[in-house]
């Protein structure tokens, strides 16, 4: 064999004879870059494996041989710069009894789900589908459609199935298996929010069989942990003003294994620019720019601890009367928009003489 041109394979059979040739060596290269290639058939003809012939076969996980243990361990097999290691650590089923196939088997997957698809064999009746698990095969369905979609999977797991096609008289003609890995869930209702300057809030919904939350922020270029909580909320604080920041909230069941995932972007609240405050002994006059956007403001003063409204204004000056001398005021300004959103706010605090 000298070499396979197709990258992007997965499972590769080698025959054991060429146009009346025997097969007794697996050339340089033969199967160099095919990180895809999951599985490959060897006869028990060859003799050889060469330099780097499965170099880069990053999936290869099984290696079917028609041979004995003994056969097997005969084979002069290159390792080179570990040229064939990918060969030598997947696994090797000996003995392996070449069977005839189904066509075109593919999986393609959701977070909770696979649907199966391959070509109608010619003189099939009917098929059955399995699914491996807990080291057996299990038989999900009986169908007379080249199509099955198997239902209630598990997010970010991976699931080995076979179909298998019988005739009328129930005697197998071909089976083929398939392996498919389902995406990580989204995580519903996931919801970036603030009305300030430092801090988000994010509020999620909770997946069947969550059992805690990881918050992540992106920032210099990576995923950050914030916190691993086992409630749906999480406020993250000591934040920039005007600022954006991308959240992720990862759930997790009991196992600790990845079940869903969401993005959410949340943009603090800007800073009122320039806000001043100059005092008498019974009144404070506040001044401040206008932000981008403003239409309108509120104006608050801090007293038996709650924020209290003063006014609504248009404008971007305001004073505040009859108040008492030598005492110290808090006041707020919040900048909002047409839509009576919310955009900005800055404190002051001031004393009258």
């Amino acid at each position: 064999l000298v070499r396979c041109n197709n990258k992007d394979i997965t499972k590769a059979v080698i025959p054991s004879s060429v146009n009346g040739k025997k097969v007794t060596s697996i050339g340089d290269y033969a199967f160099y870059g095919c990180e895809n290639l999951e599985s490959v058939t060897i006869p028990n003809s060859v003799t050889s494996i060469d330099y780097y012939a499965f170099y880069d076969c990053t999936s290869l996980k099984d290696v079917y041989y028609t041979g004995t243990k003994e056969q097997w361990n005969a084979i002069s097999i290159d390792k080179s710069n570990g040229g064939n290691d990918n060969l030598i650590n997947a696994t090797i089923h000996y003995n392996y009894k070449p069977h005839n196939e189904i066509s075109n088997l593919n999986a393609t997957a959701t977070s909770n789900s696979a649907k199966l698809t391959w070509d109608k064999n010619t003189s099939a009746s009917y098929y059955k589908v399995f699914v491996y698990q807990n080291n057996k095969w299990n038989q999900l369905a009986k169908v007379t459609t080249n199509s099955y979609t198997a239902t209630s999977l598990n997010p970010s797991t991976s699931y080995k199935y076979r179909v298998s096609a019988y005739n009328s008289s129930n005697k197998l003609l071909a089976y083929s298996d398939v392996t498919v890995k389902t995406p990580s869930g989204k995580l519903a209702n996931l919801k970036g929010s603030t009305s300030s300057t430092n801090t988000a809030k994010l509020t999620w919904s909770k997946p069947t069989s969550a059992s805690y939350y990881k918050v992540f922020v992106y920032q210099n270029n990576k995923w950050n942990q914030l916190t691993k909580v086992t409630s749906t909320s999480y406020t993250a604080t000591k934040l920039s003003a005007n600022t954006s920041y991308k959240f992720r909230v990862s759930a997790y069941n009991s196992g600790n294994k990845l079940l869903a995932y969401s993005d959410t972007t949340v943009k603090t609240l800007a800073n009122v620019a320039n806000l001043k405050a100059t005092a008498t002994s019974n009144s404070a006059k506040l001044t401040w720019s206008k932000p981008t956007s403003a239409s309108y403001y509120k104006v608050f003063v801090y007293q038996n601890n709650k924020w209290n409204q003063l006014a609504k204004i248009s404008t971007n000056s305001y004073t505040a009367t009859k108040l008492s001398a030598n005492t110290s005021y808090k006041y707020r300004v919040s900048a909002y928009n047409s839509g009576n959103k919310l955009i900005a706010y800055s404190d002051v605090t001031v004393k009258t003489k």
